[in-house]
């Protein structure tokens, strides 16, 4: 399940698995809903479409990269972060803002500043602690979906097949289903020692088993702009990446071919001619 159609605005895509004892349907009750999920197009759409801050003027896309567990500081090596472009400078996400990424209240890994440390000191565990965590919204919409299972728990140990999903799920409908009777974790295996390749959703129960292209957002998508989480205005310095910086992000970008979000290859391209100008 990707945690952008939930209501967080970071595409990060996470496995969740279910079992149960004495209920066969109740793990497809707890992960799918009757009415197949959503399967939103144009998802590229949200990493290169620009939302403009009116009071500080900072340009983002409408979807961050996937939130990873990084340091407070930044080498100029790494160009798939996501970051906050101005018309002249490029600026990293605040611990706050991975915060509103994550769907935790404001300031919920806060650290106090105490005697010896700096800002960067603090920052780089709240940094670790959010790239490792699961996004609230995304849970919370798992936790809804077992509790109702829960109140609907019924003891059908042999009065629900893996045929009977295909039938109440819609999900199951996927035209690249594949039922198969399992008979130990590693079948089906070629001579060759191939191993199948599991898709994206299923369902087991005894020695059968489904699996299909399981959408990734729920049937009625939530979506949250990267703009809604923003700090209207940044002034700590250390924050905003150096024009060494920029010019590193550059140079690894345009030797791997790649294509920046536009505002952020501007931002970066203006910083580092002005630097250079400036030496000159």
């Amino acid at each position: 399940m990707n945690s952008r159609y939930f209501g967080a605005p970071q595409s990060r895509s996470r496995i969740f698995i279910c079992a149960s004892c004495g209920d066969p349907e109740l793990p497809l009750r707890a992960l799918f809903e009757r009415s197949a999920g959503a399967l939103p197009r144009s998802r590229r759409d949200g990493f290169l479409t620009a939302d403009q801050c009116t009071s500080s003027g900072a340009l983002v896309p409408r979807v961050a990269y996937c939130l990873s567990a990084t340091a407070g500081r930044h080498t100029g090596t790494d160009w798939s972060r996501t970051y906050i472009s101005y018309n002249d400078a490029v600026r990293r996400l605040t611990p706050s803002e991975c915060e509103g990424l994550q769907g935790f209240p404001i300031s919920w890994t806060d650290i106090p500043l105490l005697k010896g440390r700096n800002t960067t000191d603090c920052d780089t565990p709240r940094y670790h602690a959010l790239g490792n965590a699961v996004t609230v919204p995304l849970v919370e919409w798992v936790a809804s979906m077992i509790n109702k299972a829960q109140i609907a728990k019924r003891n059908l140990v042999n009065g629900f097949t893996v045929e009977d999903a295909t039938s109440t799920y819609k999900d199951f409908l996927h035209s690249s289903r594949r039922v198969m009777v399992l008979h130990d974790p590693n079948y089906p295996i070629d001579p060759k020692g191939y191993n199948l390749r599991w898709q994206t959703g299923g369902y087991a129960h005894g020695t059968a088993c489904i699996d299909i292209k399981a959408p990734d957002a729920p049937t009625t998508v939530v979506e949250k702009p990267l703009l809604d989480v923003l700090e209207r205005q940044v002034s700590s310095s250390h924050y905003f990446l150096s024009a060494n910086a920029a010019e590193g992000i550059l140079r690894r970008v345009d030797s791997q071919n790649r294509t920046l979000f536009g505002p952020m290859d501007k931002a970066l391209r203006t910083l580092v001619t002005a630097s250079r100008k400036d030496k000159t």
